[in-house]
């Protein structure tokens, strides 16, 4: 197989990985689901101090997903 095609083909299958992470990351926090709704305001209502700051697990969900982009 020629190398142009595998580069393309690559680059075509991160920006599918691309879109997918977009879409996740601007829903995860409003499931429809009573008892995912259940986690995710668990998950915003306690802010824990680390390395000086006071963050929530869903900060930090938040922030690992613009990560990922």
């Amino acid at each position: 197989m020629n190398a142009k095609i595998l580069l393309r083909t690559a680059a075509g299958l991160i920006l599918v990985h691309l879109a997918g992470h977009a879409l996740g990351h601007s829903g995860w926090d409003h499931p429809e689901d009573p008892k995912m709704m259940e986690v995710v305001t668990v998950m915003k209502g306690y802010k824990g101090e680390f390395m000086g700051a006071a963050q929530s697990m869903a900060d930090y969900y938040n922030g690992y997903s613009i990560l990922i982009f």
